[in-house]
């Protein structure tokens, strides 16, 4: 899979962005789908706890969880030069991601999806600590029919998932 940030919408390249930062500060060789969890979960706006939240889980235990993952990750120092590379693991969720946005067909690959794909790493369902489906359902409740059309087009759909938790 070659990885493209044009396919990106804005909030999705922020949390590649967030996720390679991550591990640079970790001094870490590689770029993991732990980096990316942890990337969303403490992302501004949000989004990831909150659908965490409606799914029934517990973003503040989900992240120190993944935390410790990533803190557990070999590091050297300084950091490798050159910064760190992506692992096949990090490559695969974006490849599930771009198939579950085909499926939705969305123009572009949004956060929602790349959060989908993170459920098929084990380890991050496990610290999520809630069903695949009920986060599944989360986010087709937040989403609602909405297509993601542009690269801003997910801010439709944000005011939902912030402020639509009962």
């Amino acid at each position: 899979m070659s990885f493209s940030f044009e396919n990106l919408t804005e909030k999705a390249a922020e949390i590649v962005k967030e996720s390679l930062d991550l591990a640079k500060e970790h001094g870490h060789s590689q770029v993991t789908p732990q980096h990316i969890a942890q990337a969303m979960l403490e992302n501004k706006d949000g989004y990831t706890k909150n659908i965490l939240t409606r799914a029934g889980g517990d973003p503040v235990h989900a992240l120190g969880e993944i935390k410790r993952l990533v803190q557990k990750m070999p590091s050297q120092t300084p950091p490798p030069p050159g910064g760190p590379s992506v692992t096949q693991s990090f490559l695969k969720v974006f490849s599930d991601a771009e198939i579950l946005q085909t499926k939705t067909e969305d123009s572009f690959l949004a956060v929602d999806m790349i959060l989908l794909a993170l459920l098929n790493v084990k380890e991050i369902l496990q610290t999520f600590a809630v069903s695949k489906s009920a986060i599944e359902e989360a986010v087709k409740q937040v989403r609602g029919s909405n297509k993601v059309s542009s690269r801003s087009a997910e801010s439709s759909f944000d005011s939902l998932a912030k402020f639509d938790i009962d």
